[in-house]
């Protein structure tokens, strides 16, 4: 892949307190350029986990240790500590790293606390000026960092219903340039239900905090509002191996994924995306050895196909047993000494 350019009509180094209109260019180059920075407000809209990637990104009722920074209140179905990661990298310059982790408290009954650590990084972007024949050529670089740190808590309320709440730390950083950094927080609610054993419907509002409040503030003095988004979803299985999942979003997106399940080890998925104007699709595979699963996720953008990527997670459950200690039975007390 060819470092993406910018055209700037100067050669005097980048200085964001007196070039504005500038900054907001290169925001909207990079808020807008194609599914690759679809998430670049949020960068949880890109999904968590090669499984969710692989099942069109429907999570809102997923009810597994990834869909927690998706509606906090999938963290009541996590009765015991987990791990979760994703790795990509969507383009040549492109990385995308994912760390959760998930705290139940007393297993569970007391509520589960999730910590997620997202980091996209581009590198060798080029900014490039005309010469006196019209003709660009480079005249620096810089990158772009946006990482995200998010705590979520959720907690049954009763044998029907869930709730949790989810706080998010944000930072973005265009590296080299002047005023060019941003941090802010926001703030997501959920909820599930459980109106059948085979059956959990979701609902998660994302990005709540109002504006002044939640968002980003830019280096610059911009103040940039996140989109509130609504999200509600189901999740049903038909049979023991087998689960269907769909979410429907307030930003114009349908999400539908499957997942069957031939042996304990073994997990085949697809899904699909419906957008204003296009269909996306995704496939993958998952292999669970023990405690330690490892997911594999193929996003295919039919409508541009350099943006279609591989994504990989690894995912480890902490046996139950290592989080109970085995009280003494009376016949393995030590036998008091004999004086």
């Amino acid at each position: 892949m060819t470092s993406r350019s910018l055209d700037l009509w100067t050669f005097r180094p980048l200085d964001l307190k007196t070039s504005r209109p500038l900054f907001y260019v290169i925001l909207i180059l990079f808020f807008f350029n194609g599914p690759v920075f679809a998430g670049a407000l949020d960068m949880t809209r890109l999904g968590i986990g090669a499984r969710a990637l692989a099942m069109g990104r429907a999570q809102t009722a997923a009810r597994d240790l990834a869909s927690i920074f998706i509606n906090p209140a999938n963290a009541s179905a996590i009765d015991r500590f987990g791990m979760v990661s994703m790795y990509s990298n969507p383009q040549e310059d492109l990385y995308d790293t994912v760390l959760g982790v998930g705290f139940p408290l007393k297993e569970g009954a007391m509520g589960t606390i999730g910590v997620l650590s997202i980091s996209s990084i581009v590198s060798g972007i080029q900014s490039t000026a005309l010469n006196n024949n019209g003709r660009a050529y480079p005249v620096s670089s810089f990158g772009y960092a946006s990482k995200l740190m998010m705590v979520s808590y959720g907690k049954e309320i009763n044998p029907t219903i869930s709730a949790g709440a989810s706080l998010k730390l944000l930072a973005k950083e265009f590296d080299g340039i002047s005023g060019g950094s941003a941090n802010g927080f926001d703030m997501d609610l959920g909820l599930i239900f459980y109106p059948k054993d085979n059956l959990t419907l979701g609902l998660s509002a994302q990005n709540l905090l109002p504006q002044g409040w939640g968002g980003l503030k830019w280096g610059t003095g911009l103040n940039e509002e996140i989109p509130i988004n609504f999200k509600m979803g189901a999740s049903y299985s038909p049979r023991d191996e087998i689960e269907v999942l769909v979410d429907y979003d307030s930003i114009s997106s349908f999400h539908l994924g499957a997942e069957y399940r031939p042996g304990k080890m073994l997990a085949i998925r697809g899904g699909l995306e419906s957008f204003p104007n296009a269909l996306n699709f995704s496939l993958g595979v998952g292999l669970k050895l023990g405690n330690l699963a490892f997911d594999y996720a193929y996003y295919i953008d039919p409508g541009l196909y350099s943006n279609s990527a591989h994504y990989f997670s690894l995912s480890y459950d902490m046996p139950y047993r290592s989080l109970e200690l085995r009280p003494f039975m009376p016949a393995e007390r030590p036998s008091p000494a004999i004086s």
